[in-house]
């Protein structure tokens, strides 16, 4: 430091102290005497507040003393004196209390009967007094104040002080009043000296003014609620409403009566004595510090040109510091001629380093970095490419360890195979892979940066000193990563949704074959009968062809989302058990069953039927993945999720959900295969052995139900697929009938059949026939409207298709309803889905049933529309639909 600063720094240190200190001391005598006036005034108005309101209490309880003695004397004795002897005891009584003006007792009717001495004013009617009122209205009104008014017994502004009387039972028998006139409150603080600027406020609580000392006609009429709503016995300056100046306030209550005591004081007037002290401090002062500052500013002057050039350095040197800051980038730089490393703390620590401990030496440095160690040896080659002149600038992107560890929670993992991340608490209901699937697992985290730099060399070639900037871009490579991930749900979506589409369609096409096949089958089972074996064996084998069949387009009918179901509520662990007494026979005997339900009543909304569709195919698999035998598990749980849960195959959002699993310990699942396992029509089995739906209609069940799956395996380990579904309520298990009931016999009635497929017209009327109905088959809607509306009343119900040329089956439902509402109208289809069964339900139709139908099924279904109608045409309900 230079002598010319040291000395400019000693004159302003020296200088500035001592006029500081001045200052300070006359600031804080100013302070003091401040403090000193206005604390004695408080304690003044403290003082004679709360002995005003000591006093206006024992006056109070004078009063009160006086009208209870009057009340229990009337109430005892006086009621049944003389008047004269009343009024004198009257007298005698109020002598004793000077304050008091007048003591009166006024009957129940409001009529005053006795004075304490006469006014000059006869005897009133005050039923219309709010004294009156209150005692006559309440037994617990006590003693009451009314508010200032001008009496009738003396025709003065006073207070009227009240007690209720009573007769011996308790009944009302008037009010004691007594008059304590303003005029005398005021001669009685009149007595008091105030002081100059002082006045005493005598209030309610709801600030309506009593008395105010000295007299002043602008507070008359005035609502005081700035005094009752701050109660405190310290002082507080508040404007008054009156005369607009500042005022020392000091407010007490007069006991628990309903007033509030209250003295002022000018705050101007209470101040005088401190303003004129403060006169002769400030110009003591000021004159000291125009002397010290003149002093100073000469000596200060010649060093003002070197104090301003150092000033316009430090700004350059903050401006810098601030720009530097603002880039939010780390900045480093390495000189090479010396092998030494400087490094900002925004560099140290996107890298990981702790800012306490740079690193001079450079090579020492890198060598500390955690980088990402497939991304070592891009910045190494990089970096020496660089330096060797053959690239313009460094620009390259890599990722470095996080400080402090940085390692996912420990209740989540990310399997092997497919990436997806599941909780560890979900390993107690998967007794088989409880250890294998956890192993060998790096779950650090790491952060992606991006460096910018440029060597500088000299006149040689040589490269002297490198910069760089490093910035983190973690946020953005997430974002990428997870734009990535969306993309690809997206064409996973998209790809079975079209394969849903085209496989629905042609299931449905089959669906009206099939059903010719299977209703003309069994049709000609039953006439067979067993005199021809070869033809029955014939006929069977087709009948189980076609079963077979039928249950191949339900999977996909199932897979595209087209069926038509009958959701429920359904108990898990009861579906599971059924689906269990179908599969347990055809397990091989060297795969060992484990199976823990413990779902209890929890419910899902679905199809029982496709519960055990996805049990079944799982363990199908399951046993399949074990050709030498092995363990098959079987679990049910139910979970509640706080937070949402990422799956393999979807996201579970915050709920309770029932956990259905299935694990077994075969070859496990080879990652070629485990993108495409879920593809409709994609099989590792032999020609012959598998259709390649299974697991494609597990996942559309799994999402039409709204749950998702999570597939864990390890080849050669074994897998395991955890069906996740919301829990939609409780559902107790329900008891199940397994007798067989005989088709349902009609009795006569009508049967209008819409068909546009003759086959299936044909096997439905033959089929009705035989059952006691009289059925009539129409090849199309338009054909059978037109008979409709010839004969309306000559149809018991009537049974359609729903998809034909022309006009659909709901539009013909609806036609015939409006021309005859009640109608049972039963709508067979077998490409349905949840907007299929709306439009059945908005046209009036009873039942939505699935083709193609048995005969026992279609015997069934026309019984319930035609029993419905009945239960309907009794009650006079409206008709509902169900879906089959």
């Amino acid at each position: 430091m230079t002598e010319t600063r040291s000395l400019r720094r000693w004159i302003a240190v020296v200088g500035s102290g001592v006029i500081l200190a001045f200052a300070a001391s006359s600031a804080y005598d100013a302070w003091r005497l401040h403090q000193q006036v206005t604390q004695s005034t408080g304690r003044e108005l403290s003082n004679l507040a709360r002995a005003l309101s000591e006093e206006a209490e024992r006056s109070l309880q004078a009063v009160d003393l006086l009208l209870t003695d009057t009340a229990i004397w009337y109430r005892d004795k006086g009621a049944r004196q003389t008047g004269a002897d009343i009024e004198n005891a009257l007298r005698m009584r109020a002598s004793a209390t000077p304050q008091v003006s007048v003591l009166t007792i006024t009957d129940a009717d409001g009529r005053q009967r006795y004075r304490s001495r006469q006014t000059g004013e006869p005897l009133a009617d005050v039923s219309d007094r709010p004294y009156f009122e209150t005692q006559r209205d309440s037994r617990v009104a006590g003693l009451f104040i009314n508010p200032p008014i001008v009496t009738r017994s003396e025709r003065r502004a006073a207070l009227v002080v009240s007690r209720r009387l009573e007769t011996p039972s308790g009944a009302f028998a008037g009010v004691v009043t007594a008059i304590v006139t303003l005029d005398e409150l005021r001669e009685v603080y009149n007595a008091i000296d105030l002081g100059a600027g002082s006045a005493l406020i005598l209030t309610f609580d709801d600030g309506r003014l009593v008395v105010r000392q000295p007299p002043d006609p602008r507070a008359d009429g005035q609502v005081f609620s700035d005094l009752t709503s701050q109660q405190a016995s310290a002082p507080r300056i508040a404007r008054s409403p009156v005369d607009g100046r500042e005022k020392f306030i000091v407010s007490l209550p007069v006991s628990d009566r309903p007033l509030m005591m209250s003295v002022t004081k000018d705050a101007h007037e209470a101040m005088a004595p401190w303003r004129a002290e403060m006169v002769g401090l400030a110009l003591r002062t000021l004159a000291l510090v125009a002397v010290g500052l003149l002093t100073m500013s000469l000596m200060l002057r010649q060093l003002l040109r070197v104090e301003r050039g150092e000033q316009a350095l430090r700004r350059s040197e903050q401006r810098y510091a601030l720009a530097m800051e603002a880039a939010n980038e780390g900045h480093a730089e390495w000189n090479l001629q010396e092998n030494s490393f400087f490094a900002s703390e925004r560099w140290l620590r996107l890298h990981g380093a702790a800012p306490s401990a740079r690193p001079m030496e450079a090579r020492a440095l890198f060598l500390s970095l955690d980088l990402h160690p497939d991304d070592r040896p891009v910045v190494t080659d990089s970096l020496h490419e660089h330096l060797a002149g053959r690239t313009p600038e460094l620009d390259i992107e890599y990722r470095v360890r996080l400080s402090g560890g940085g390692t996912r929670p420990a209740d989540e993992r990310r399997d092997s195979a497919s990436g997806a991340k599941r909780e560890v608490g979900n390993e107690a209901a998967n007794e088989t892979l409880s250890d294998t699937l956890d192993d060998g697992e790096d779950d650090t985290v790491w952060r992606w940066l991006h460096l910018r730099g440029r060597c500088l060399s000299d006149a040689a070639g040589r490269p002297t000193r490198f910069s760089c900037a490093a910035m983190d871009i973690t946020p953005r490579k997430d974002a990428e990563a997870e734009r990535e991930r969306l993309q690809a749900q997206l064409r996973t979506a998209q790809h079975m949704e079209s394969l849903g589409t085209l496989a629905g369609g042609i299931a449905h096409d089959f669906n009206n074959i099939l059903g010719a096949i299977l209703g003309h089958g069994e049709m000609a089972q039953r006439r067979a009968g067993t005199a021809n074996a070869d033809l029955a064996r014939h006929l069977d084998r087709i009948m189980q062809a076609g079963a077979r069949a039928r249950l191949l387009v339900r999977r996909i009918l199932d897979f595209s989302r087209s069926g038509v179901h009958d959701r429920s509520l359904v108990n898990v662990d009861q579906a599971v058990e059924e689906a269990l007494q179908l599969v347990t026979p055809t397990l091989p005997a060297d795969v060992e069953l484990h199976t823990a339900l413990r779902g209890g009543n929890a419910g899902l909304l679905g199809d029982v039927l496709q519960m055990q569709q996805l049990v079944s195919n799982l363990c199908s698999n399951a046993v399949g993945a074990m050709p030498g035998g092995g363990r098959l598990g079987l679990s049910v749980d139910v979970l509640v999720r706080a937070q949402p849960v990422l799956l393999s195959h979807g996201t579970l959002p915050p709920g309770r959900y029932a956990e259905v699993r299935v694990s077994d310990t075969g070859t496990g699942i080879a990652p070629d295969v485990y993108g495409r396992m879920f593809d409709p029509f994609f099989s590792t089995k032999a020609v012959g052995e598998g259709t390649g739906l299974g697991l494609s209609v597990v996942h559309s069940i799994v999402a039409d139900m709204g749950g998702a799956i999570d597939v864990r395996t390890e080849p050669g380990r074994g897998s395991s697929f955890a069906l996740w579904f919301p829990v939609a309520g409780e559902a107790p298990r329900a008891l199940r009938s397994n007798d067989a009931e005989a088709p349902p016999r009609g009795d006569g009635q009508t049967l209008l059949i819409v068909d546009d497929e003759a086959p299936l017209r044909e096997f439905a009327e033959e089929l009705l026939a035989e059952l006691g109905y009289e059925p009539v088959g129409f090849p199309s809607a338009e054909a059978a409207l037109v008979a409709f509306e010839r004969a309306p009343q000559r149809f018991d119900a009537v049974l359609t298709d729903e998809t034909m040329p022309g006009m659909s089956g709901v539009e013909l439902a609806k036609r015939l309803l409006a021309r005859r509402p009640g109608l049972p109208v039963l709508v067979m289809s077998g490409y349905g889905g949840e907007e299929l069964e709306a439009r059945v339900a908005a046209s009036g139709a009873r039942e939505l049933v699935r083709k193609p139908l048995s005969a026992a099924e279609l015997a069934q279904a026309v019984s319930r529309v035609l029993g419905a109608s009945a239960v309907s045409a009794e009650t006079s309900g409206s008709p509902g639909v169900t879906a089959r």
